[in-house]
């Protein structure tokens, strides 16, 4: 009989302790999921962002396209005559 109590006590300890390890990786698996649930956010967040930027680029080089094909031909800047100095020539 004592040796059966004896057996049941060994057998509760390692419950206990696989329980205590078992509540240890869920809580190690919890906050993994979450700092990689945030990561996966943020990189979400920061596609959205480049893919807006892109989108307002790709419509600025429209508009400049547009822009520079309505402009008339402008002809080379001509030279401004320079007044003749003695101490800067």
């Amino acid at each position: 009989m004592e040796a059966l109590k004896m057996e049941l006590d060994r057998h509760e300890t390692s419950i206990r302790e696989q329980k205590t390890a078992l509540a240890e990786r869920e809580r190690f698996l919890d906050e993994n999921e979450a700092r990689l649930f945030s990561k996966m956010q943020e990189h979400q967040e920061k596609e959205m962002e480049l893919d807006q930027k892109a989108e307002e680029l790709n419509a600025r080089e429209a508009r400049i396209r547009l822009l520079d094909s309505q402009a008339p031909a402008a002809s080379p800047p001509a030279a401004k005559s320079r007044k003749w100095d003695e101490f800067r020539e």
